[in-house]
């Protein structure tokens, strides 16, 4: 077996695996979103210090990976304004920490500035609480369902997007930072996001959210997946890496299979914020 169809299968392995651990987080209530986006949020801050090279100070390091875990737990108890406050005194930290460190070495812009993005990159994962408490409109159930609804039109707008682009791909969409993306495949991964909204409406039923609402958020989703996508590997490109670690098979790390989950957050919590201005309810 072939080195690709070696790890296309353990994608497949990995997905058959996941998916339904991850659906059955989710959809339980808030606790297992909790845990999942806690699960998220410590791997993917230990991915991002080690791709940003924050090892070599030790107090950005820490505060690197402690610091989004901590802005969940602001927004699990304190909400946005727990968060919001969080987050400058992390930032504040930021700068202590690396005024302390050998930042004269390891150079004092980039390091406070990778921990400092890196709280706010992994910060978003956060979000996934006020939504899955949902809104006046939108009970919490379906804030939940949004959720998993989004990753379904991911997962669906990234395998199309792989399949569609292997077979037809022929202009390079970013060839500098991702020499093997096409405008082809950029076109079908918006496509399965569409359909992985149709999916996502068949499957999980939700009672507040139509079927044009979610193919409208496959749409956004459909694109906003896909900048998420390439602004992770413009990061790996810069420090010179393939994957963001080796932690799921075939996959590469948490941020390789979450990067475009992470930038769909905002788009889901502003929707749930400015739905209730366009319906009345």
């Amino acid at each position: 077996m072939s080195l690709e169809k070696r790890n296309l299968a353990l994608r497949v392995l990995v997905a058959v695996i996941g998916i339904p651990i991850i659906l059955s987080l989710l959809l339980s209530g808030e606790w297992g979103v909790v845990l999942f986006a806690a699960l998220l949020t410590i791997l993917g801050a230990w991915e991002w210090a080690d791709l940003c090279g924050l090892r070599r100070m030790t107090g950005l390091y820490v505060l690197g990976i402690a610091g989004p875990a901590l802005l969940l737990a602001a927004m699990r108890f304190g909400g946005a304004e727990g968060w919001m406050l969080g987050a400058f005194l992390l930032v504040l930290l930021a700068f202590v920490f690396g005024f302390a460190g050998p930042w004269h070495e390891a150079g004092a812009v980039r390091s406070i500035g990778a921990t400092i993005t890196g709280i706010f990159y992994i910060g978003l994962f956060s979000l996934m609480i006020p939504i899955s408490r949902g809104n006046a409109s939108v009970l919490a159930a379906d804030g939940r369902r949004l959720l998993a609804a989004a990753l379904f039109m991911i997962w669906l707008c990234d395998t199309l997007a792989y399949f569609g682009g292997t077979a037809w791909g022929r202009h390079r969409l970013a060839p500098r930072i991702s020499p093997k993306k096409s405008w082809e495949g950029a076109a079908f991964g918006f496509v399965g996001a569409v359909l992985g909204a149709l999916v996502a409406w068949l499957v999980l039923r939700p009672d507040a959210l139509g079927l044009r609402e979610l193919l409208a958020l496959g749409a956004v989703i459909g694109v906003v997946g896909q900048v998420g996508d390439l602004a992770e590997s413009v990061i790996k490109r810069d420090v010179g890496v393939k994957d963001s670690s080796n932690l799921l098979p075939g996959h590469g790390g948490v941020l390789d299979r979450f990067d475009s989950f992470v930038f769909s957050l905002p788009v889901l919590f502003a929707w749930l914020k400015v739905r209730p201005w366009l319906f009345g309810t």
